[in-house]
C-alpha cells in the first residue's frame, strides 16, 4: 500500500487494522449506539429504526468476522503479527493496544480500513489509537496509512468486482456521507471519494456514471451532496454479503457501485464487507 512508510528491518514489526465496529447481536444495538454517539442518549425511535435494520440482515453485522479474516490472511502473507481493533465495538482499540504491548512489537504500520481521508473518520482512528497507546503503555512507533484512495491495487480490486457484473449500463458510485462543514476546513474527503470513483471508471472504460452520497446521519447538520435518491431502483447483493453501519456520519467510507438494476461489490471496504444498495443505517 503506497501510503505506508516501509518499516525498517531492525526491530520487530507489526500491522494494526482499524474498523468502525458493529453490533454482533440485536441485544447489543443500544450499547453500540451509545459508543457511536459518544455517550449521548438517542431517541427510542432511532433505536428501534436501527434495530429493525439489523434484524432485516439477520440480526448482526459481519464486520467483525470479515475484519478478523482479513487480519489473519494478512498475518499469513506477511509473517508478522497483525492486530485489529474497533472504534465503537469489541475488540475496542484500547483492548487491542494491550495485546500490542504484550507482543513486544516495536514498529506498527496502522491502517484505518477507509481508503479516503477525513478528520471525521481516519482522523478519529488516529486520535483514538494514539490515546489508547499512551494509556496501555505501548512504546511501539506507529506509522499511518492516512489515505490510499488512489492506490493502484485498490483501484484494481474495485474494478475487478465491478467488471464481473457490468454490461455497459450506467453506473452509480456512492460513498458514506459526512457533514458538509468538513469542506470549510479543507478536508480532502469529498475530492478523494470522487477521485476513487473516477479512477475505477477510467480503468474499466466506464464513461456513463454518476456519484452520490448515502447514509446521512440523524442530525440537523447539512450533509455532503448530492444525496442518494430513494427513487433509484436497485437490487442488492445477497444478504450474506451485506453489512450495515449507523447513520452517525462518522463511519469510514465504504464503496459500492450500482446500476439501475444491479448493485455490485465494487464498493467493498477492506474488512468491512459490502454495503447494500438503498439507504442504509
Amino acid at each position: 500500500m503506497s501510503g505506508i512508510a516501509p518499516c525498517p528491518q531492525n526491530g520487530r514489526a507489526g500491522v494494526l487494522l482499524l474498523a468502525h465496529g458493529a453490533p454482533e447481536r440485536l441485544e447489543d444495538v443500544e450499547s453500540y449506539l451509545s459508543y457511536v454517539r459518544g455517550g449521548r442518549p438517542g431517541s427510542p425511535k432511532i433505536l428501534e429504526e436501527v434495530r429493525s435494520r439489523y434484524q432485516a440482515i439477520g440480526g448482526s453485522s459481519p464486520l467483525l468476522r470479515w475484519t478478523r479474516a482479513q487480519a489473519q490472511a494478512l498475518e499469513r502473507a506477511l509473517g508478522i503479527p497483525v492486530f485489529f481493533g474497533m472504534r465503537n465495538w469489541r475488540p475496542f482499540i484500547r483492548e487491542t493496544m494491550d495485546r500490542v504491548r504484550e507482543s513486544g512489537v516495536e514498529r506498527l504500520a496502522a491502517i484505518a480500513l477507509a481508503p479516503q481521508y477525513s478528520e471525521l473518520s481516519v482522523g478519529l482512528y488516529i486520535s483514538r489509537t494514539e490515546e489508547a497507546a499512551r494509556d496501555a503503555g505501548v512504546g511501539a512507533e506507529i506509522r499511518w496509512a492516512k489515505s490510499y484512495h488512489a492506490d493502484p491495487l485498490l483501484i484494481e480490486a474495485f474494478s475487478e468486482r465491478l467488471e464481473r457484473i457490468w454490461t455497459g449500463q450506467k453506473v452509480l458510485f456512492t460513498a458514506h456521507s459526512l457533514p458538509e462543514k468538513i469542506l470549510a476546513a479543507g478536508d480532502p474527503y469529498d475530492r478523494e471519494t470522487r477521485a476513487t470513483a473516477a479512477a475505477v471508471a477510467a480503468r474499466l472504460g466506464v464513461s456513463d456514471f454518476d456519484f452520490a452520497y448515502q447514509s446521512q446521519g440523524f442530525t440537523d447538520d447539512r450533509w455532503l451532496a448530492p444525496p442518494w435518491k430513494p427513487a433509484w431502483t436497485v437490487t442488492p447483493p445477497p444478504a450474506s454479503a451485506r453489512w450495515r453501519s449507523t447513520l452517525s456520519g462518522s463511519c469510514a467510507t465504504t464503496w459500492r457501485s450500482c446500476t439501475t438494476s444491479t448493485c455490485c461489490s465494487a464498493g467493498t471496504r477492506p474488512g468491512g464487507g459490502l454495503r447494500s444498495c438503498g439507504r442504509t443505517l
